[in-house]
């Protein structure tokens, strides 16, 4: 970043020469007490698309997203108490790009951040003939958990700024029983020769977890201590992966962590359109750290970031922090193997709820003509009226006509 001198320790915001750089940050640089759901948002005269770099270490090397046409990001489920850092690089029409500053934030302690609302998150906006709009979002309280409950009447929909007659405009909301809805779990289990008297157990767990999967649930299993194995590929097929399980055994001393989570991240892939979601999630189980030293914490870290990540950590041996950095979703400690049951059930608690608040809001446009058009979508009543607490996109009316 030519032209640019930050002095972290005195938390000043650094200086770039061009005029074009990214600037006018929100939050306001190094402010304290920011919601656990933040919008970052950003200037930038005459750049076309914009690349995020966001995380917890200085500088900021993860690219948290790429590509945003728009100078704005929304954040939820961030970790109370923690310092962010982000950076945000310009790209214009010429081809060059320009750094922004390095800018952070802090934010607002564990139980502070507990008014009641609502967030929505935008999926996909899409449109189909003869003027049918479609919107796939998602539904979280300020806690970043999903919210199942919400019912047809509780949506509000506005096209150019007017409020749609829900009647008039034939206006549905389908939950994920009516959306083609997959749910794919990665469960990465440690098997490194400390656990070698609690092998049985933790099978026994994980045993328990499969059997009681959903059934449009597919599962990937994977035990790593010296390498990472994959027990089984995904498959819905619940004795087979009851097989694959029995396979689990006791592994080698050296345990490569960091590998694992990096390889087990690779799965995680998701799909989300109006017809079909596919979600998915890693719950990691480890009762120590990475031993081995073939990839750095921070590769871990960014391969699980903008993914859903559990971390269960068992014992003495464990690192609080790295876990709590690995598991997005959270992270779970133990002090005996037995308690690992009631942790996987508590996380599929979690994962039904974050299952179920996904929302499809489907109705007939009366727009026609060639032409874009903003939709915004917000909750009646929504007692949260901050970054998130509506969703604003746009749709082209073209080919639309009456049936």
């Amino acid at each position: 970043m030519s032209g640019c001198q930050f002095d972290k320790e005195a938390g000043t915001e650094p200086s770039i020469d061009d005029a074009n750089a990214p600037h006018s940050p929100s939050p306001e640089n190094n402010i304290t007490g920011v919601s656990t759901v933040v919008a970052l948002k950003w200037q930038a005269e005459a750049a076309v698309r914009y690349d995020l770099y966001f995380g917890e270490s200085y500088p900021p090397n993860i690219i948290y997203a790429d590509s945003l046409s728009e100078p704005s990001y929304l954040l939820t489920n961030l970790k109370p108490s923690t310092t962010y850092y982000w950076q945000v690089i310009a790209y214009f029409n010429d081809g060059s790009k320009i750094a922004g500053p390095i800018w952070s934030f802090t934010t607002t302690a564990a139980g502070q951040n507990t008014a009641a609302g609502y967030v929505l998150k935008l999926y996909k906006i899409e449109t189909a003939e003869p003027s049918d709009v479609r919107i796939l979002l998602q539904a979280l309280d300020l806690a970043g958990k999903g919210v199942t409950d919400l019912q047809p009447s509780d949506f509000e929909v506005f096209e150019d700024g007017e409020p749609l007659s829900p009647s008039e405009s034939q206006l549905s909301v389908i939950k994920k029983e009516g959306i083609n809805y997959k749910l794919r779990t990665v469960l990465l289990l440690d098997n490194s020769t400390s656990l070698k008297d609690n092998i049985d157990e933790v099978r026994r767990a994980a045993s328990e977890f499969i059997s009681n999967k959903y059934a449009e649930q597919e599962i990937a299993i994977l035990q790593f201590s010296e390498q990472t194995e994959k027990l089984a590929n995904y498959t819905s097929d619940t004795d087979s992966l009851l097989r694959s399980i029995q396979r689990y055994q006791t592994g080698y001393s050296s345990t490569d962590l960091y590998g694992a989570v990096i390889e087990g991240a690779s799965l995680l892939k998701d799909v989300f359109t109006a017809d079909s979601v596919i979600q998915s999630f890693m719950i990691l189980f480890t009762d120590g750290r990475d031993t081995q030293g073939s990839h750095s914490l921070s590769e871990a870290v960014n391969s699980v970031y903008n993914k859903i990540v559990f971390a269960v950590g068992l014992g003495q041996e464990i690192q609080p922090a790295v876990l709590n950095s690995i598991g997005t979703a959270g992270y779970y400690p133990i002090s005996r193997v037995s308690e690992l049951n009631s942790k996987f059930e508590q996380i599929k608690s979690e994962v039904d709820k974050f299952a179920n608040s996904f929302y499809l809001i489907s109705y007939k446009s009366p727009k026609r003509g060639d032409k874009i058009h903003t939709l915004m979508v917000r909750i009646k009543n929504n007692s949260y009226n901050g970054d998130g607490s509506f969703v604003l996109g746009t749709f082209n009316s073209r080919g639309f006509y009456s049936k």
